[in-house]
């Protein structure tokens, strides 16, 4: 539950949305569909970028901040599936989110 918690309140921070109350059931919970609707972006194909730039950024916070699975981040992002966030994730980041937390861990322990 704490977990739960601490990733509600990264994604609302980086999406600058009110936090959740832990008492929220998140199963229906999609913090990026207010931003689909009210993006400034003209574009279908510029307001998904958007969309999907704010969700890895997200991704990144909750991989080097909480001990949530891959799985679980997907979930919490709104994505399909693990295979279709981690392929996103290494589209835009060049590499795994397992990958990610393993590179920025070694990093930081220098």
């Amino acid at each position: 539950k704490y977990e739960r918690r601490k990733s509600k309140k990264i994604i609302a921070k980086t999406i600058e949305a009110t936090p959740l109350s832990p008492a929220q059931d998140t199963s229906s919970f999609c913090p990026f569909e207010d931003l689909k609707k009210n993006n400034n972006i003209n574009t279908a194909k510029g307001r998904a970028t958007n969309v999907i730039n704010k969700k890895i950024t997200v991704a990144k916070q909750l991989i080097l901040n909480t001990k949530m699975k891959v799985s679980e981040i997907s979930d919490a992002l709104c994505f399909s599936d693990e295979y279709n966030f981690s392929n996103t994730f290494k589209s835009k980041i060049g590499v795994s989110p397992l990958a990610f937390k393993k590179l920025e861990g070694k990093l930081s322990d220098n």
